[in-house]
């Protein structure tokens, strides 16, 4: 019998003048992406935005979290990812962080960094890459992996 997936996520939402800006914590589950999904949505919603440019966010950030979510296996799993978007003057800036500080998080970021998974040629960087105007891997506070990007509409 199917069961729908529990929410445990947490989510906080800050509107200012022309500034939107979101951070969410989800189980790290492909489940739980259309949430993610949404909320880019509706970060960039009160801005006039074209559909193709929004669709093309959602993509590099969906990408983006898959990468972070499925990174590691076994021990190392990460339990729930973090997602924090600010939109502001016409760019969105999105950072995805496993939140782990894991031992397998720092052993990604080595393998991109000495090309043994080329940042090119990882389909999910690529695609991110692609859609998006800047994107970073770097440790962030924990050590773990965390991925920011930017794009300008």
């Amino acid at each position: 019998m199917f069961q729908p997936p529990t929410f445990t996520g947490i989510i906080c939402s800050v509107q200012q003048r022309n500034t939107e800006r979101f951070i969410l914590i989800i189980p790290a589950s492909s489940r739980f992406l259309p949430l993610v999904r949404q909320a880019m949505q509706t970060l960039v919603h009160e801005a006039d935005v074209k559909n193709e440019a929004v669709y093309d966010l959602q993509l590099a950030v969906m990408e983006a979290c898959n990468l972070v979510a499925h990174a590691y296996t076994g021990q190392d799993a990460v339990k729930a990812i973090s997602v924090s978007a600010l939109f502001e003057n016409g760019t969105a800036h999105v950072t995805i962080d496993d939140g782990a500080g894991s031992h397998a998080g720092r052993k990604v970021r080595e393998k991109i960094g000495s090309r043994q998974l080329p940042f090119e040629g990882n389909l999910a960087l690529k695609t991110t890459k692609h859609l998006c105007d800047a994107v970073a891997l770097s440790s962030g506070i924990t050590g773990g992996l965390r991925i920011e990007l930017s794009k300008h509409f």
